[in-house]
């Protein structure tokens, strides 16, 4: 099981890298595997921002996905402001906005 884990990490790590435009397998950037695998809200709230600004630049300009994208950088500002508040709560927020943006992306 831990090394499933650890695979996963490395995965999440290879996509956001890619996202970022960073290499993978430098360590102590915004997309390491160890921040998830930590789950350290600061960390993931950092990289939730990064993502969303980067993908704000990158992706075709539509209302709909400007409308996500701020809703994800509202999201990490939240992760942010919250202190000890479960990261549970945003798992859900974020998903929906990831899956608006893949479908209206899908129907370009």
């Amino acid at each position: 099981m831990e090394n499933i884990k650890l695979k996963n990490a490395v995965n999440i790590e290879t996509a956001f890298g890619d996202i970022l435009g960073i290499s993978l397998g430098q360590r102590g950037q915004v997309n390491d595997a160890d921040i998830f695998r930590s789950g350290e809200r600061d960390a993931l709230s950092d990289l939730l921002d990064e993502t969303a600004k980067q993908l704000k630049i990158s992706l075709p300009k539509t209302q709909k996905i400007d409308l996500k994208l701020d809703s994800l950088l509202d999201v990490a500002k939240r992760m942010q402001d919250t202190g000890g508040k479960d990261l549970d709560t945003y798992h859900w927020e974020i998903i929906a906005a990831l899956l608006v943006i893949i479908k209206e992306l899908k129907n370009q």
